[in-house]
């Protein structure tokens, strides 16, 4: 692969490329979710590895793209052709698939939550202080270890954890880089009205009857929302959101383009807009890199 190394990695800590060049890869990234996936396609006439791999490292140049675990992997043969298919997420998934345990912490700290649930796991803190807090942090039944630590950081740290490619999990806000993307071969820009709330309506914590009203001017249909007084989400920041989530813009890229979720450029149609998602696919020698972006 151009540029490109793909390695699995096994449980004895081994790395090996594989026998085959892969038929194609696709590497997505998404807001939405801490944990990249990476899907891997061979069309090999014989087995790949003797042994079960358990994850797999993605670097261009030197660089890491994506380190991840095995999630699924298909061996399927039909009229004499082998396939073998490998689906796998990025080790900050592991913090998505464990539940931490229900406890109450008082003077809770990111040295005490580092350990508990992102050393076992092989991941580490970046950033953020690591000096105990006061306050209780309470860890519902049924609660992720990401989310226990998302809690934790947007309660007392003031900013919402993300991931990097090396397993490190950011205590610290981000600050976006610019996306400079080339050689793109389409552009569309989309218009989605059913995504934009026209009002929210928000308990009053004192009666309980629903009665402050916020409305968008600018929405095209009627759809409302009503917020308890105990919401955490502000009217006007949902409004906002929704009028974001109503626009985006899609470039299609015959080469591969670097950018992280959330850095921004500036475009004629929208302004200024952050990356949303990205998708990646090799096939054969060909890289095409399809991202979306949102208004800031």
């Amino acid at each position: 692969m151009t540029d490109f190394s793909l390695e699995f990695v096994f449980a004895s800590g081994e790395k090996h490329s594989p026998k085959e060049e892969p038929n194609e890869w696709l590497l997505r990234s998404d807001a939405d979710t801490v944990a990249d996936s990476l899907t891997v396609r061979f069309s090999a006439g014989k087995r790949l590895f003797t042994e079960e791999p358990v994850g797999a490292v993605l670097k261009k140049d030197g660089a890491v793209l994506f380190d991840g675990i095995v999630d699924e992997h298909r061996v399927k043969c039909r009229n004499g052709a082998r396939t073998e298919v490998f689906f796998l997420r990025s080790r900050a998934a592991l913090l998505l698939d464990n539940e931490a345990a229900p406890m109450e912490l008082r003077l809770p700290s990111l040295r005490l939550l580092e350990r508990m649930y992102l050393m076992p796991l092989g991941l580490h803190a970046v950033g953020g202080d690591r000096r105990p807090v006061e306050g209780v942090l309470t860890v519902e039944k049924g609660v992720s270890c990401f989310e226990a630590l998302q809690t934790f950081s947007e309660r007392y740290l003031n900013c919402t954890p993300y991931t990097d490619k090396s397993g490190g999990v950011h205590f610290e806000s981000y600050v976006p880089k610019t996306v400079k993307p080339d050689r793109v071969t389409a552009q569309e820009v989309i218009f989605c009205p059913y995504k934009m709330l026209s009002g929210v309506t928000v308990q009053n914590a004192q009666t309980g009857a629903y009665s402050a009203e916020y409305h968008d001017p600018l929405a095209l249909q009627v759809r409302v929302r009503y917020l308890s007084a105990y919401a955490k989400t502000a009217p006007t920041a949902l409004l906002n959101e929704s009028r974001r989530a109503a626009k985006r813009l899609k470039l299609t890229c015959a080469s591969y383009i670097d950018g992280n979720m959330r850095d921004t450029m500036r475009t004629e149609e929208l302004g200024e807009v952050r990356l949303i998602s990205k998708n990646v696919l090799l096939r054969g020698k060909d890289v095409k890199t399809e991202l979306h972006f949102e208004p800031v």
